[in-house]
């Protein structure tokens, strides 16, 4: 399958993927303002904050805890997916586990970029909070737009030196 072979991903790839989770990540979303228990509201918003929490406390040093960003990263883009009740883009997301870790460890250990993922993800959660069905959508597009610049823009400067 397609999947399987992004395992091993180029730069192209990763980018192409990065599109497609525009698209359906920004719709589950949208579909977790409207399907979302209260429940999975909580375990969004925990994610969200405990990644804030962990970029406060290494600020200096967001390298050391790379692991655990990816990891809570994950765990809020999967719970959005889940809380959207569609169960074919949950199984997507759940299976592309690994280019995450990818494009994470590329753009994710530098304080500019952790801010502004931390800021989104909790706008993110607010527009879920409220059932606003289109801010959500809109919000995580952004998102995802924002992680596809920053990538390209680290792929050009490799590409460059």
């Amino acid at each position: 399958s397609v999947l399987r072979y992004i395992t091993v991903i180029s730069d192209d790839l990763l980018i192409d993927l990065i599109q497609v989770r525009k698209t359906l990540e920004a719709e589950a979303t949208r579909l977790a303002a409207q399907n979302a228990t209260e429940e999975d509201l909580k375990k969004i918003e925990h994610f969200a904050l405990e990644r804030q929490s962990l970029c406060a406390r290494y600020r200096d040093d967001l390298k050391a805890v790379r692991e655990e960003l990816n990891a809570l990263d994950y765990d809020f883009h999967k719970s959005i997916a889940e809380a959207s009740k569609n169960k074919v883009i949950a199984a997507f997301i759940l299976s592309i586990h690994s280019t995450f870790t990818e494009h994470q460890n590329r753009v994710s250990a530098r304080a500019q970029i952790a801010d502004q993922v931390n800021k989104l993800h909790l706008e993110i959660v607010e527009a879920l909070k409220k059932r606003d069905q289109k801010q959500a959508k809109t919000l995580m597009y952004e998102h995802l737009q924002m992680v596809e610049d920053s990538l390209s823009s680290v792929i050009s400067a490799q590409k460059g030196s």
